[in-house]
């Protein structure tokens, strides 16, 4: 990513990032992490002009590389992947409403005192 997210929080299952909207284009956020983390790793939430960003706290920032070595063998793994038997899929959970309304509190908290000490 061309410029770093700022850090809001961590759990046992995310962490928490944030950003201004006029730091970053919306669509340009989404590619950024799309080339570096699988789709089922990050969440993005716009609210009231703040980005709340998701991230798998297992999720791994070296996704672009294994996704753009070898294409032909990650997609004969994958074919057979989903052909083995079935097994539970771990995709980053949406947060609730609730915790989405405290990540935005604290997402702000750090955003205002991130203006003021620049």
């Amino acid at each position: 990513m061309s410029r770093r997210l700022t850090f809001v929080r961590e759990d046992s299952d995310c962490r928490v990032f944030t950003e201004h909207p006029k730091n970053i284009h919306p669509q340009r956020l989404s590619a950024e992490l799309s080339s570096r983390f699988a789709q089922e790793q990050f969440r993005i939430c716009l609210l009231r002009n703040v980005y709340v960003i998701y991230l798998d706290r297992n999720a791994n920032s070296d996704y672009n590389d294994t996704h753009s070595q070898d294409y032909g063998r990650k997609a004969l793994s994958m074919d057979r992947q989903r052909f083995a038997a079935p097994r539970e899929k771990k995709c980053l959970q949406t947060p609730s409403l609730d915790q989405r309304l405290k990540d935005l509190k604290m997402a702000s908290d750090v955003l205002k005192r991130q203006s003021i000490t620049v």
